[in-house]
């Protein structure tokens, strides 16, 4: 199971203030300062993948080029056991599993489409600045606990890009992804493995629902198609999170580098290899660009034509 895609729910507690506090910035700080909203596009549905039914025809073609960060699943070419698909800042890579070479993680050339049953992106219409967290704690703190606190300071659906040092790393890859009109086996471990991995470097993309009372447009897209649920009446709210990422070479800035400089130098990261982030993973140091998600877009030339 795409287990990246199931719902988190996280527990409010008295940690608010003290996690502000060690990430540098004020609680108010944050909600006062507004930035602008940029679309959210969705492709395909993650129910789809998640029960490993997904059609040859629920493949849709995606040009990556000119995103700020997108997650999911792809393939491409000969690569047809292909898995998770991870972007940021215009580099596009897919993870596939080759009988004979093992797991490789390819990097599309800039601009070169690929077919996906299920993606979330946003793109840049205009240069959005974000809102820049950064973090140098001297403790780790949970990376999920951040992720929450940032969409209920931004009061709405957040896509996060971080760049930080994490002190566990616990999460899902998928060795390849469903490619026929059937389930493809109750046995998991037949395309989904588990990774752990301590004191690495990482990059990442997030998805972040917290609660709403009157939910956006974007927070009902999110959780029908991205999360693949709808909340249950009566049922308690909860925070929505989905991350994927890249394990790379290279330790996070942890300097007050301004959003420009951390994207520019994630173009020369090196990528090691992806995954889908749970719950348990902490983190200590890095940066994290926060924008504020609006409306979802089925495709980017649609949104870049407005």
């Amino acid at each position: 199971m795409l287990h990246g895609l199931r719902i988190r729910s996280i527990a409010r507690a008295g940690w608010v203030c003290t996690l502000v506090l060690g990430l540098g910035l004020a609680a108010c700080s944050f909600a006062e300062v507004d930035r602008p909203k940029i679309p959210v596009t969705i492709t395909g549905d993650a129910k789809l993948v998640d029960a490993y039914k997904v059609s040859p025809w629920d493949y849709k073609s995606l040009d990556l080029s000119g995103s700020i960060g997108a997650l999911g699943v792809g393939t491409m070419g000969k690569y047809v056991a292909s898995g998770d698909m991870l972007s940021f800042t215009g580099r596009t890579f897919i993870r596939t599993t080759d009988p004979k070479a093992g797991i490789q993680v390819i990097e599309l050339s800039k601009e070169q489409p690929f077919r996906s049953p299920f993606s979330v992106s946003i793109y840049a219409k205009d240069f959005v600045f974000p809102r820049v967290y950064r973090l140098n704690a001297t403790e780790p703190k949970l990376l999920y606990s951040v992720l929450e606190q940032l969409a209920t300071e931004s009061k709405g659906p957040v896509a996060v890009l971080g760049w930080v040092d994490m002190p566990e790393v616990d999460g899902t890859a998928l060795k390849r992804a469903p490619l026929a009109d059937a389930e493809l086996g109750a046995d998991k471990n037949n395309y989904a493995e588990t990774l752990q991995v301590h004191d690495a470097h990482v990059v990442f993309f997030a998805v972040v629902v917290p609660p709403m009372k009157l939910p956006s447009k974007a927070a009902i897209a999110l959780t029908e198609t991205a999360f693949g649920t709808l909340p249950e009446k009566g049922a308690a709210p909860t925070t929505l999170i989905h991350v994927h990422a890249a394990l790379v070479q290279e330790a996070a800035p942890i300097n007050y580098e301004t959003s420009p400089l951390i994207i520019e130098k994630m173009h020369e990261v090196t990528v090691k290899d992806i995954l889908q982030i749970e719950g348990a993973s902490s983190i200590q140091k890095g940066s994290l660009l926060v924008y504020r998600m609006n409306s979802p877009y089925p495709n980017k030339y649609e949104m870049l034509s407005k």
